[in-house]
């Protein structure tokens, strides 16, 4: 694998960004690079879902970013990191809900639309905008 050379400055935001996010420096820039050189394969891995009928979803609070499973045909959230890694939700309600509690317990009211907390890992946009709601 090819060195690569930075600046302490420029470390030192990759190092904040690893310890927000939880993953290691290397893994920062992996995912910079993807997502800045966008969509290349269209078959490639990142296409496919984590489990048959599961996409890879994410949601970023408090600076944390918290990565998990949606199955659009159910509703269901299954968190694959953080504190809560394991969890299976009914509902994206449900599902942000319980991150905002784990990530800041002190907050009034952790309500909020989980179809909006939610975005698709690949399109990085909102799952409400992406699938059909489920009740």
């Amino acid at each position: 694998m090819p060195d690569v050379i930075l600046d302490p400055e420029t470390y030192d935001r990759l190092q904040f960004a690893a310890r927000v996010a939880r993953i290691s420096v290397p893994e920062v820039i992996r995912r910079l690079a993807r997502e800045a050189a966008g969509p290349m394969d269209p078959t490639s891995a990142d296409d496919v879902p984590c489990r048959s009928g599961w996409v890879q979803v994410f949601t970023g609070y408090q600076r944390q970013e918290v990565e998990a499973e949606f199955e659009p045909s159910s509703g269901r959230i299954r968190i694959t990191s953080g504190n809560l890694e394991g969890e299976l939700f009914d509902t994206p309600s449900a599902a942000a809900m319980a991150v905002i509690r784990d990530l800041k317990p002190d907050r009034m009211s952790p309500h909020t639309n989980g179809w909006r907390f939610w975005k698709d890992s690949r399109k990085r946009r909102p799952i409400g905008d992406l699938y059909e709601r489920r009740r």
